[in-house]
């Protein structure tokens, strides 16, 4: 079955507002076993609006749509399903007489302009609204030969969604004749770029799988989303579990955690387990392993804090060198907080940070080079150096 997703409204398309209604959709689509083959945005212009909706239904079995179901003169969608489906718009005097009614029961005078939302293609059903004045369409287009179940939602997300859970999301359980189960189980991967990442995947879990893996990064952090289908919840997990185990055989530890976790995150975990406290100390032109931390223990169990260091730049000493500039201050601030565990990270060369990690009273330093974009580099420096403080707890 192939669904897809309309957002309808000039403010998405000029971009002043951002369409959250899309994607809180396409997770919803995802619990019931269908995942959206495409997310189409189009303005409040009735020529573009009949010619998508009229593209979509030759091509989806089922489209949601969100938007265009006020009661202005830009609100279009009753208008472009009718002109889609050949069929006149019919005022609805049970419908009206409900919009009337939420209006008196907030002490106020309907205008007129809301009779539009009493209009329905003729032919289509309902889609209760309980909240608002704008209930939702449900029809059916058939165009070319091919039959689709199209789903008008109100934009506003709180309507939406209560829209959803009250019937939508039953009246598409309804249409599916051969139902289907999702699982999807993510693997957080740091320390290589896509590219060489991906040539580490073995080559049976390429694309169009039954399990199929997808590929998103994000400021350096690889996520890699196993999906699986089955008949059953269970028979859908089943068939992830063998993928994800030899994923975690040819990538190792490249995989630092699982779902939403944080590299941050997890080092934070593995401290606490040992025992152990964390200060940090930064170079002056970094200044992001303090914050990432902190708000991952706001209470300050495990890390205890950091401090930026105005004179830790350019720290020229070889990397392997036991007495660098950063090495000697990390001591000094380990010791000072009575913790267990250091980790530091400042500027060398042009173009690269110096990574140290003080541990039982063992110093290790690395200089690793940063190739990104100016916007992203204290970020993904600082996640180098978590990175480097999890691989001495292996």
């Amino acid at each position: 079955m192939r669904a897809e997703i309309l957002a309808i409204g000039d403010e998405l398309v000029a971009g002043h507002r951002v369409d959250t209604n899309s994607a809180w959709l396409s997770r919803q689509l995802r619990h019931l076993g269908i995942i959206p083959a495409r997310h189409t945005t189009v303005g409040d212009r009735l020529e573009e609006l009949v010619a998508t909706i009229t593209d979509l239904a030759t091509r989806a079995d089922i489209v949601v749509s969100t938007g265009g179901l006020g009661p202005t003169q830009d609100d279009l969608t009753r208008q472009a399903l009718a002109q889609a489906t050949g069929r006149p718009l019919e005022t609805d005097e049970g419908m009206l007489e409900h919009i009337r009614g939420l209006f008196a029961r907030r002490g106020r005078s309907m205008p007129d302009s809301n009779r539009l939302q009493a209009q329905r293609p003729a032919g289509s059903a309902w889609i209760p609204n309980p909240h608002g004045t704008a209930p939702g369409i449900d029809c059916r287009l058939e165009i070319d030969d091919h039959s689709c179940r199209w789903l008008a939602l109100p934009g506003v997300p709180a309507e939406m969604q209560e829209m959803w859970h009250d019937s939508v999301a039953e009246r598409i359980r309804g249409t599916i004749t051969v139902p289907r189960s999702i699982a999807i189980r993510e693997l957080r991967c740091f320390g290589l770029g896509e590219s060489t990442l991906e040539s580490r995947l073995p080559r049976s879990l390429l694309r169009g799988q039954n399990p199929e893996i997808g590929i998103t990064v994000s400021r350096g952090t690889i996520t890699l989303r196993v999906t699986a289908h089955g008949a059953t919840p269970d028979e859908a997990e089943a068939l992830l579990d063998p993928v994800v185990r030899e994923l975690e055989q040819s990538l190792g530890h490249l995989i630092f955690g699982y779902g939403d976790q944080t590299l941050e995150g997890v080092v934070l975990a593995e401290l606490r387990r040992r025992g152990h406290t964390l200060v940090t100390l930064e170079g002056p032109s970094l200044g992001q392993l303090a914050s990432r931390l902190a708000s991952s223990d706001p209470e300050g169990f495990t890390y205890l804090g950091g401090n930026i260091d105005p004179r830790l730049t350019d720290d020229e000493e070889d990397a392997e060198s036991p007495s660098s500039a950063l090495g000697e201050r990390l001591r000094q601030h380990v010791k000072a907080a009575r913790a267990t565990t250091g980790l530091g990270m400042a500027t060398a060369r042009p173009g690269t940070a110096r990574l140290v990690v003080l541990m039982h009273d063992d110093l290790f330093q690395k200089t690793i080079p940063l190739r990104a974009h100016p916007e992203i580099l204290a970020d993904l420096a600082a996640k180098h150096a978590l990175n480097f403080l999890r691989l001495h707890f292996r």
